[in-house]
């Protein structure tokens, strides 16, 4: 994301898997960067190169200040559902002008991937038990998006010679860039470039949905580690996709919308909104192996998501179920649970938010989604989400007082009941979150502070001074 100058924001309300769209180079006679992946290493804590990340102590909710009144973290702030704030026990900042893309898990690593301001990216690399810095480089390529598979990471960037120039970056266990695909050649039509890393240890490869241009045409894009892309594309208006998952080997799974016009999304049918709707929200699986160029689809449409609002959605993955998180018809966020193989939806998992479904009117969302983590082996799924308005509950919940947007991970079961809140309090300083991922039974999550307004200074962890653009950061806590 990006204010000031001239600029494209992809919206995902004001949170999710809200990824920056960078603008084109000034410079139009660029056709082709200079791979900074190409015999980069990862540099060493105690390099410079550091400097632009600060490492702290895991600091005491309890100590946040919340419109100049302490918050008292070690009981629950409310007598039905718990709602208790979170310790992270670690805490990684970032440098201001800054957006936080993602962050995955790769051997005793978390590599953690920035926005910085002016169509670059920063790669970052922690130690997954403390969260220390072991090394922090530029890239290029501006991140939109983080996938991995065991200890396989890549991201998803965009480059300066077009609009439609996004490639995928295959990085080291270690965050070092390795292989920097081809173009996929797509375009962002709302949404993010929606992605997932999929294959054996002996096949990784890395698929993409996104259209062709402004008028559509349905891509799929198939990205393997040697930097080849194979591409299929299907008739198509424009479609918006915001997330994608993992399931074995071979299944892919993709919630969007599909706009206007239909589009067939490779089974030879089409899907159009109905209705007076403007948007078709649909799950779309996929499963083959890396040879085809995207595999074959399974289309299921979501009949219960809000026909206009078009994002943002999440959805999270295992192998006994697909967890979709969108807007329903009253525009209240929604929790469902479908199955991996036939892919159908689980009657007796599905919830609804209850507390206010917008700030004011029908345009700023009072809860917006960020990612939804289904946890592979317990009974739990956590759902992130920016909280821009205190009655924005879930249940019977009640949630702290709020004086600027902040962050909130809801813990459900499978049956998509709501068992507790876990809550960053909130400060003078507004927050927002960007996603969420599970290493070792450590929730990793990552997001920014926004330009405050202006106030006087107030003790925030997460936000250690006033900025007047976003600063990163991420944390992790014992997963629930």
């Amino acid at each position: 994301m990006r204010r000031g100058l001239v600029v494209l924001l992809l919206l995902a309300g004001c949170g999710l898997k809200a990824r920056p769209v960078m603008p084109p180079s000034d410079d139009g006679g660029i056709t082709e960067e200079p791979d900074a992946g190409e015999g980069a290493r990862v540099e060493d804590a105690g390099q410079d190169a550091g400097s632009n990340v600060v490492i702290t102590e895991p600091e005491d909710a309890g100590e946040t200040v919340d419109a100049g009144q302490p918050v008292d973290a070690g009981e629950p702030l409310d007598a039905g559902l718990p709602v208790t704030p979170i310790h992270p026990d670690w805490l990684a900042r970032g440098a201001a002008d800054e957006y936080s893309i993602a962050s995955a898990g790769s051997g005793d690593h978390v590599i953690w991937l920035r926005y910085v301001i002016g169509a670059s990216g920063m790669i970052t690399t922690l130690r997954k038990a403390d969260g220390t810095t072991m090394g922090v480089q530029p890239h290029d390529l501006a991140p939109i998006n983080v996938v991995s598979r065991g200890d396989d990471v890549a991201f998803i960037g965009r480059g300066v010679a077009a609009t439609t120039d996004w490639r995928v970056m295959w990085l080291s266990p270690t965050g070092a860039p390795t292989t920097r695909s081809s173009s996929m050649n797509l375009a962002i039509t709302g949404g993010i470039v929606a992605a997932t890393m999929f294959g054996d240890d002996g096949a990784r490869a890395v698929q993409a949905l996104g259209s062709r241009d402004a008028a559509g045409t349905h891509v799929t894009a198939v990205t393997l580690p040697d930097g080849g892309v194979r591409r299929a594309e299907t008739p198509c208006g424009p479609a918006q996709w915001w997330d994608a998952a993992t399931v074995g080997t071979l299944q892919r799974y993709f919630i969007g919308a599909v706009q206007v016009n239909p589009c067939d999304l490779g089974d030879g049918q089409y899907v159009a909104p109905s209705g007076g709707n403007a948007l078709q929200f649909v799950l779309l699986r996929y499963q083959g192996d890396p040879s085809t160029a995207g595999g074959v689809p399974t289309v299921r449409l979501l009949p219960q998501a809000n026909g206009f609002k078009p994002g943002p959605a999440a959805l999270g993955a295992t192998e006994d179920g697909v967890w979709v998180a969108y807007y329903s018809t009253s525009s209240h966020l929604r929790l469902q649970r479908y199955s991996t193989g036939s892919v159908q939806p689980d009657p007796s998992a599905h919830s609804e938010a209850t507390g206010a479904a917008f700030i004011t009117g029908g345009s700023t969302l009072a809860l917006v989604v960020a990612d939804v983590v289904p946890h592979p082996t317990r009974d739990r799924v956590y759902v992130l989400a920016t909280v821009n308005d205190a009655k924005a509950s879930w249940a019977d919940e009640k949630l702290p007082p709020l004086v600027a947007p902040t962050l909130a991970v809801f813990v459900f079961d499978r049956t998509a009941e709501l068992l507790e809140v876990k809550w960053v309090p909130s400060t003078m300083t507004p927050k927002s979150a960007s996603s969420m991922t599970l290493v070792d039974e450590r929730l990793v999550v990552s997001g920014q502070c926004e330009a405050p307004p202006q106030a006087p200074m107030m003790v925030d962890p997460l936000c250690p001074q006033m900025v007047s653009t976003a600063v990163s950061f991420a944390f992790g806590f014992p997963a629930p």
